[in-house]
């Protein structure tokens, strides 16, 4: 009876063969996880370029006494002397920049009695992830 010592290329195979699968399996994986990565990163920063939008737009509705002066497309002015606009893909007051990853921005500017409704067409997008906002602003107690 002979002596049978190490593995047989038949088994070297076998073994090759499943590392190779498992291998396989967690490129997979773990290119499943950066991708999902990347696409949670662009969410973030689309939401936060539009929490940072937001928050100074409602500053600047609620101040007492402000009122909006002007309003096209890309600009509205407000008569405490700051001017919002969208060019380049960014939201600037005056020359500073308040949001980015902008890639649409509409304003209009309607009046219902003493009130002042402003109302803005926005789209954030970075990557694959885009984001369409549809906000109402109201300023009360306008002078007609």
């Amino acid at each position: 009876m002979k002596n049978n010592k190490g593995i047989t290329l038949v088994s070297l195979m076998m073994y090759i063969i499943g590392m190779v699968a498992i291998a396989a399996i967690i490129s997979v994986a773990v290119s499943f996880y950066n991708k999902n990565v990347l696409t949670m990163n662009d969410t973030s920063d689309v939401n936060m370029e539009f929490n940072k939008f937001d928050t100074k737009m409602v500053l600047e509705t609620k101040t007492a006494g402000n009122k909006i002066e002007s309003v096209t497309n890309n600009t509205i002015k407000f008569t405490s002397g700051n001017t919002y606009t969208f060019q380049d893909n960014r939201i600037y007051q005056n020359e500073i920049v308040v949001s980015d990853y902008v890639k649409e921005f509409i304003a209009k500017l309607e009046t219902d009695g003493n009130k002042q409704m402003l109302r803005i067409y926005i789209l954030f997008g970075k990557g694959q992830i885009e984001v369409v906002k549809n906000l109402s602003y109201v300023i009360e107690n306008v002078a007609t």
